[in-house]
């Protein structure tokens, strides 16, 4: 995940932005507030002695807080803390097949902060080459002359449907229409 982070263009401009703007900001505040040169308060912010007992305590105080975070993260999102509708719709309603033009659309079925649920991961799969699904690229079958690598499928279309599935269908369980 960090390489992920640190890769990232976004990410990687945030860190330096962090790494050069905090003490840069600092030595100008200082500056200001001491009524000294930006040189002055840069030089004294180079050179100031810090014990390493507190640069140690600060890491493991920061590493233990991001460590939580992410426990607090993965425990709220773990399929285990879903309740039986929860788990009954992501059971049921994870797929779809289309006959027309033997295509199957498979996600993860989601749930947001409001306890609306969503489609996760949408993917595509060509099933006309046999028993193995092949997964779309670009939006469409990779295999040459498959009527499906003719035609593109706009993926934001289809999540928009299948979310509006979800919703229906979570509706139902709530309403005690939908059982196992």
């Amino acid at each position: 995940m960090i390489k992920k982070i640190w890769n990232s263009p976004v990410w990687s401009g945030v860190i330096v932005a962090i790494i050069v703007g905090i003490p840069t900001a600092i030595a100008k505040l200082v500056s200001l507030i001491k009524n000294e040169t930006f040189q002055n308060s840069w030089d004294y912010l180079v050179s100031f002695k810090f014990p390493i007992i507190y640069f140690v305590f600060i890491l493991v105080s920061v590493l233990l807080l991001i460590r939580i975070i992410l426990w607090i993260r993965e425990k709220y999102y773990s399929d285990e803390y879903l309740s039986s509708s929860e788990r009954l719709l992501q059971r049921k309603f994870h797929k779809f097949h289309d006959k027309t033009d033997d295509v199957t659309l498979k996600w993860r079925v989601a749930f947001d902060e409001f306890d609306e649920p969503y489609a996760d991961n949408l993917r595509f799969f060509c099933c006309k080459h046999g028993p193995t699904p092949i997964k779309f690229i670009d939006n469409r079958c990779t295999v040459a002359n498959c009527p499906n690598a003719l035609k593109q499928i706009d993926p934001l279309y289809l999540k928009n449907i299948v979310d509006s599935e979800l919703i229906h269908r979570w509706q139902l369980i709530q309403e005690g229409r939908l059982k196992k």
